[in-house]
């Protein structure tokens, strides 16, 4: 009997003593998420000559970036975004992007009524695309 009130005791310090650092480390704010905003944000490439889709990619040169949204837009707009998509008639892009993960631009293609119904061409055109950050630090690009 003796024997179980040490182990008792010790166990439960032990408890204790686990307790109150955890404690300690909560009040100092050792568990709050660290937030990284973004002080620039740049497009991967800034000229583009395409007759196909392709991706694109927002970076930023911070380092360890946790504010990662962005929001683009496109110059001449057609209208507000129809499920989570932009486009100006020559382009459509996702209107939410994250810093790092590339996202698809898709080219807007029509039929030809002169030649034929059945082929689909590329409208064609010249398009300018806007990111801005969530953070406040970044400056907005085009």
């Amino acid at each position: 009997m003796r024997f179980f009130k040490i182990f008792l005791i010790c166990f439960f310090s032990l408890i204790g003593v686990i307790g109150a650092v955890l404690g300690i480390m909560y009040l100092a704010g050792s568990f709050n998420k660290v937030v990284v905003e973004p002080t620039e944000i740049h497009f991967e490439q800034k000229d583009f000559y395409v007759d196909s889709d392709f991706t694109l990619t927002i970076n930023s040169s911070t380092e360890g970036v946790t504010e990662k949204n962005v929001t683009l837009s496109l110059r001449d707009q057609d209208g507000d975004a129809v499920d989570g998509f932009i486009t100006d008639g020559v382009i459509k892009i996702p209107q939410n992007v994250e810093i790092g993960k590339p996202f698809n631009v898709t080219l807007i293609t029509a039929p030809n009524e002169e030649l034929d119904n059945n082929i689909k061409w590329i409208v064609g055109g010249v398009s300018e695309i806007f990111a801005s950050s969530e953070s406040d630090k970044a400056i907005d690009i085009s």
